[in-house]
Parts: C-alpha cells; structure tokens; sequence
C-alpha cells in the first residue's frame, strides 16, 4: 500500500470524519464492550486512533490511567488534539508498523478499524512487543466481504477495482499467532448499510478518507463508459444497500486469561 496515500486521504478527511464515521463509532464501543469488568489497565495504547474519538472515551471510562494514541496522518494527531484534549491523553504522529515503544509498556493496546491499512504481521508484532505479558489486545477491523457490491460494479463496468482488500478470518488469526500471541478470538458479524445511490457512497468513503491506497490505484472509479452508465442508472434507485463484514477481536500472549486490576 502507498503510505503516502493513506497519510493524504486520512489527512484530508479529519473534519469531515466524524459526521461519516458512525459505523466506526459503533466499532469503537464494541471494543470498550469487551473490556473485561474489573480490569484497570494503567497504560493504554491506541494504534490508528484517528479523530481520538476512541482515546477520548478511554481516558474517561480510566481518569487513573495514561492513554498514548498513535496515527499516521498528522491531519488526525493535529484534530484529535484540538477536539478531544484530556490530561491524560497524548497524541503523537507514527506508523503504526514502526511503533517505538519498550516491551512490555502497555496494559491494553485497542486498534479500531486500522489494521486493514497496514502490514498485520508488521503491526501485530510491534503490537506485541509493546504489550505487557498479561495484556490484552482488543481490536476490529473489516473482511473480504467489505463494500462486495462495488466490487461487482467495477466487474460489471469492466474496469480493474480499486476497491481496498480485506484480510478474512482464518488470515488474521494466523497472522497473531504466528507473531506470538497465544490465544486469539474473532467475532464475525455482517453489517448492512443503506445509501441513496453509488455516488453517496463514494462521498461517504472519500469523507472518511478510507479510499483505495493501492499503489497502483487512482483511488477513483475511473471514466469506462460502461461503468459512468452503471453509476448513473444507480442514481436513480431509492437505496443501495452495502456490505461490510466487521472482525472483532481480542487477543493474549497467555493462553489462560489473566486480568491485572
């Protein structure tokens, strides 16, 4: 992927993200869901922490506990630390797969809706080293079935798609065990959500910065005239229902959980 897209989308999107981001709202309480009762993390990570939507809500859920949160397009580290300052909170600019922390420094690491723009094996080890031996990491990110329906436009327009791949189950489970981690769950749930038309997508997308950073990718769906014809009829529909498939996960470097109060 062209880090240097993902840096400009993400960048770009920052004001904007929060009004398009109610499905990644939704996934940042789902992890906060699953936080287990009773556990007091003292240090916490949060890996692509965008907006600092997630990272405000930590440190408030824990006002005893210190939250690091990371991102690599400084438009979000500039409007998370506008919009959502707490004394316990700090925002620093870094790519996720060169996290410089030492072992062992983080209780719990969350990443929400990140991991797909990255290396997971680069990003789970660094993960993992930065998590503390009886830690949890807690983390959601998107499957193959993601945005399927503007796949089959693309296929239908016979154009290429730009469309972002997603890792499946059986690849992200692999992927932390083979880094270290001991015991790792997932939760599969597909999620659908209406749009007026393509056209309502592309601005929901492009509004959270999350389009294509293939390297090869114009991050656009190109000018074919099968597929303008295939865009322009959709305009015309009253809904256009879209696909995500949401992994939800957590992951220990023990394999009998252990929670440190």
């Amino acid at each position: 992927m062209d880090k240097e897209k993902i840096k400009k989308h993400f960048s770009k999107s920052a004001p904007s993200y929060d009004r398009f981001g109610r499905l990644q709202r939704w996934l940042g309480l789902e992890i906060i869901r699953r936080i287990p009762a009773g556990f007091r993390p003292r240090r916490i990570l949060d890996v692509g922490c965008g907006t600092g939507w997630l990272a405000y809500k930590l440190a408030k859920k824990f006002p005893g506990s210190q939250v690091v949160a990371v991102d690599i397009a400084p438009g979000m580290i500039k409007f998370a630390r506008q919009h959502r300052r707490l004394s316990n909170v700090f925002y620093s600019c870094q790519d996720a797969e060169w996290l410089d922390f030492k072992p062992g420094s983080f209780d719990l690491v969350v990443s929400s809706a990140t991991l797909q723009w990255t290396d997971l094996k680069e990003v789970s080890r660094k993960i993992k080293t930065a998590l503390d031996s009886k830690g949890i990491f807690l983390f959601t990110t998107f499957g193959p079935k993601t945005l399927i329906e503007l796949k089959e436009i693309f296929k239908k327009g016979k154009k290429a798609s730009s469309v972002h791949e997603f890792a499946g189950v059986k690849e992200v489970l692999q992927t932390l065990k083979s880094v270290g981690f001991k015991k790792v769950s997932l939760t599969r749930q597909i999620v659908k959500k209406d749009y007026r038309n393509v056209s309502t997508l592309m601005d929901s997308l492009k509004g959270l910065g999350a389009l294509s950073a293939k390297e090869t990718s114009d991050s656009s769906l190109g000018r074919g005239k099968e597929l303008l014809r295939i865009i322009e009829k959709s305009e015309e529909q009253k809904s256009f229902l879209v696909t995500y498939e949401v992994l939800i996960g957590e992951a220990y470097l023990t394999r009998k959980q252990i929670i440190v109060s």
